[in-house]
């Protein structure tokens, strides 16, 4: 299956669980439902981070990208997804990290910037 290009994330969330007393936390995005070629509806879903012992579509191989999950029209491929993902870790227990992660990338990005300007001001008094 290819890979499917999303450009428009409906939901997304951290997702802090333990599995055998280690803990974990997946990212979790969900896209807006789209139709394929044939006419199908389907709801682009990727989950990342979770633990090695998880994978719902194979053995072999790792869950990497957007995996499109199906359904009769756009709310139901909606439903499914969000559903998916919530039966994926409801034995789990999952808790809802996103604000934290949300404040600790924006204090990256907030010193990314100041680096930025710091090193522009001390170039300009250089010259």
């Amino acid at each position: 299956m290819k890979r499917l290009p999303v450009f428009d994330i409906v939901a997304e969330d951290w997702w802090e669980y333990t599995h055998d007393e280690q803990p974990y936390v997946a990212h979790v995005q969900v896209g807006r439902p789209r139709r394929s070629p044939d006419g199908d509806w389907f709801c682009p879903l990727r989950i990342e981070g979770a633990h090695e012992v998880w994978n719902p579509f194979s053995k072999q191989r790792r869950w990497k990208g957007f995996k499109p999950i199906a359904g009769q029209g756009p709310m139901d491929a909606l439903m499914n997804a969000l559903l998916f993902s919530f039966r994926v870790f409801a034995e789990h227990k999952p808790r809802s990290v996103a604000a934290p992660i949300r404040e600790l990338e924006k204090a990256a990005k907030g010193r990314a910037v100041k680096s930025k300007s710091k090193s522009k001001r001390r170039g300009r008094a250089r010259r």
